[in-house]
């Protein structure tokens, strides 16, 4: 990426210069505001309910679809950091082919 210099002053010693940021080339712009800074330190402090809450609701998941043969559920079920923010299943298998049974 290009860098780039925020706040480059384009005034000449006299009023009514411009106050927008000036930058010389294309480039990545990663400031944020104040109103974002204030979001994500509350939402920061959140951080271990929302982690919890997921964990919780991951093993509701495995619960109810590990008795279903057919189904591949997400690895990592017994790893104590496991932290999932959906949850995807592979579908091994057409529900009634190959012998499967339907009723689960």
């Amino acid at each position: 990426p290009i860098p780039c210099v925020p706040w480059q002053s384009q005034t000449s010693g006299h009023q009514g210069g411009s106050m927008k940021p000036q930058f010389p080339a294309e480039g990545y712009n990663f400031r944020m505001t104040e109103m974002q800074g204030a979001i994500g330190v509350v939402q920061a402090g959140r951080l271990r309910l929302v982690i919890e809450r997921r964990r919780e609701i991951a093993q509701a998941y495995d619960k109810a679809l590990s008795t279903i043969p057919w189904l591949k559920l997400p690895p990592g079920s017994d790893e104590p950091g496991r932290v999932l923010t959906f949850y995807p299943v592979q579908v091994w298998s057409l529900p009634g082919e190959d012998g499967i049974n339907l009723d689960y």
